[in-house]
């Protein structure tokens, strides 16, 4: 009877003690530490990069079409390397507050982007339907100033 009552508060122990959660690491300031407002613009640049990506089926991806390629160029941008880029990334991920702040940046930056794009496709359908105007008044004159023409020469007799 001790002896059940013994293997029963042993595995009572032991799932209790399963059940604890792992126990968060705490990383070190990394050597190089990049600023939040740094980090939001590499973050929203990570972003942009991704999202491009997914927009390319990867069977037609060409050789420049690569996180190979792109990375590089990003971290070659920044001055930094990859370890550098992780280690921030994992040290702001600790503290809650910081890694919400650096993505709230980093959301305005791809919306600022995202406005400047919206601009920028809105001035040239503006630019297209001036030119339509334009061609329009120019073929009008074309127009006039052919039937002018035609009515000259049939003023004119020999």
């Amino acid at each position: 009877m001790k002896i059940r009552l013994f293997i029963g508060l042993l595995w009572t122990i032991i799932l209790l003690s399963a059940c604890g959660g792992k126990k968060q690491v705490p990383v070190d300031i990394p050597e190089v530490l990049i600023n939040e407002e740094k980090m939001a613009e590499i973050v929203s640049e990570v972003q942009l990069i991704e999202a491009y990506l997914n927009e390319i089926p990867y069977g037609s991806r060409g050789k420049n079409d690569s996180d190979y390629v792109y990375y590089p160029l990003l971290f070659e941008k920044y001055q930094i390397t990859k370890e550098v880029f992780l280690d921030n990334l994992a040290y702001y991920s600790q503290n809650e507050e910081k890694i919400y702040s650096i993505y709230d940046k980093s959301i305005i930056i791809l919306n600022k982007i995202k406005a400047k794009d919206i601009e920028i496709r809105l001035e040239m359908k503006l630019d297209s339907i001036r030119q339509d105007s334009i061609r329009g008044e120019r073929e009008k004159f074309i127009l006039d100033s052919l039937k002018e023409t035609l009515q000259e020469a049939k003023n004119v007799r020999i």
